[in-house]
C-alpha cells in the first residue's frame, strides 16, 4: 500500500502526493501546509480501475506560528 498526503485549504485540495512510507507523507504535509490548512494522510492502493482510498490514518489542522 501507498500513503497519500493531502493538504486542504478550507474545502479546496491544494496539493497531494503518494509515498511508500508514512513518515514521508507526514513530512510532505507539514512542509506544504500553511496555518489553518487541514492535512490528511490515508492509505491507498492501485487497482485495475485506478487508485482506491483504503482508509484515513491521520487528520490534523496545521498550527504553525503558535
Amino acid at each position: 500500500m501507498m500513503h497519500r498526503a493531502k493538504v486542504l485549504s478550507e474545502e479546496t485540495l491544494n496539493c497531494f502526493k503518494d509515498f511508500e512510507f508514512l513518515c514521508d507523507a507526514v513530512s510532505y504535509c507539514n512542509s506544504n501546509s500553511h496555518t489553518g490548512d487541514t492535512c490528511v494522510v490515508s492509505e491507498v492502493y492501485y487497482s485495475l480501475t485506478g487508485v482506491e482510498d483504503y482508509g484515513t490514518i491521520a487528520t490534523w489542522v496545521e498550527s504553525k506560528g503558535l
